[in-house]
């Protein structure tokens, strides 16, 4: 149970920081690994059967999320999609790992591991968003001075 709410928290708290700094792609990201999330958890089989068999309705949801990652890979420019994409193909791999019995606790590490891989990969997107936003914004003012600076010069000589 400890693990599920240090897992809550995290995407909790990741959603709100790419709400706040991430772009379109990020908040695209977050939201639909959210909603994965809530819907993985609502069909995860329970605790008493759980890893003892492939969790198809868990590895529909994974699948239908690769999708989407897929596609903002392709029409995206930066890396962190790539990150996440990867952590994401690894988690549908894993799904099907759990048939030999020796890697039931293996694979409930794996999965665990490769959810906070989604989230940071992500969060460090929204991160370098951010700052790519605040850069443009500190060379705007850069040139505007520079530019305020040359008319001003340029006024007091004549």
């Amino acid at each position: 149970m400890l693990f599920v709410a240090l897992y809550a928290f995290a995407l909790a708290a990741s959603s709100f920081f790419v709400a706040w700094a991430g772009d379109r792609d990020e908040k695209i990201a977050i939201a639909l690994y959210g909603v994965a999330s809530i819907v993985s958890a609502w069909v995860v089989t329970p605790l008493t059967v759980r890893f003892h068999s492939v969790e198809g309705s868990v590895m529909t949801v994974d699948v239908a999320l690769l999708v989407p990652f897929l596609l903002i890979v392709v029409q995206s420019t930066r890396n962190w999609p790539l990150w996440c994409t990867a952590f994401q193909v690894v988690t549908v791999v894993a799904n099907s790992v759990v048939l030999s019995p020796a890697s039931r606790h293996a694979y409930a590490a794996t999965l665990y591991l490769l959810s906070y891989g989604v989230l940071a990969a992500i969060v460090a997107g929204a991160i370098n968003s951010r700052r790519r936003r605040l850069q443009g914004r500190f060379l705007f003012l850069r040139r505007q001075r520079a530019e305020d600076s040359q008319d001003g010069a340029a006024g007091s000589k004549g």
